[in-house]
């Protein structure tokens, strides 16, 4: 009998890709941290070696093959994901950072894909374990497909952390810039981009005034 795990969709040369762009690129883990989750990794070193560079992250340290393997050995993982001859092959999958995103992307995928399959196989169960109560069941049913939903949603989320590292960044490069270098989009009243310092990406502004 062919082993059910096995079969479970999952893309084991993008997972490689992705943690090999994050090992060579510090700013790489950027581009997926607000939605890649440890456990939407098919295999369990590579969901180790990703919770290291969540670890790393977290702690506002560099990522890299010397301080993830660190971080696995503090937490006695390192022999558990290959060693360090494992980063290393980790870094030859992949040679530039680029497509980060779009392997993550991937991954969040194939994880999605594998919860359905196991919601559907709870509402299997729920079904042919129905009683009398098949509102109860229903609920239950519902409440399998829920739980994969509201963890896409919560996908959406973004930490404060990231907002306000944004917010610092572009606070910085306008600083350094001057007054010349300042980006932004002038509305062609000096008093009000003045006050407003120019229309800002994102920004939502509502001008009113009382009738003459």
């Amino acid at each position: 009998m062919v082993d059910q795990e096995r079969l479970l969709p999952h893309d084991i040369e993008a997972e490689e890709a992705l943690l090999g762009s994050l090992l060579i690129d510090p700013d790489a883990i950027l581009k997926v941290v607000t939605g890649l989750k440890v456990d939407d990794f098919f295999d369990e070193m590579h969901a180790a070696i990703y919770g290291a560079c969540l670890a790393l992250y977290q702690r506002s340290e560099a990522i890299n093959q010397i301080t993830v393997a660190h971080e696995l050995m503090r937490l006695d993982r390192l022999e558990h994901v290959g060693g360090a001859a494992y980063l290393s092959h980790l870094i030859g999958a992949v040679p530039t950072s680029l497509h980060a995103e779009y392997y993550g992307a991937i991954v969040e995928r194939m994880s999605v894909m594998r919860k359905l399959i196991m919601a559907g196989g709870r509402i299997a169960a729920i079904g042919y374990a129905a009683g009398p109560e098949i509102d109860v069941s229903l609920s239950q049913a519902e409440d399998a497909l829920f739980q994969v939903r509201m963890r896409e949603n919560s996908r959406d989320f973004v930490s404060i952390r990231d907002v306000l590292d944004k917010y610092f960044d572009q606070a910085g490069r306008t600083d350094d810039e001057g007054a010349e270098g300042i980006r932004h989009v002038q509305t062609g009243y000096a008093g009000l981009d003045g006050l407003l310092g120019g229309l800002q990406r994102s920004d939502l502004i509502v001008l009113a005034a009382r009738p003459s």
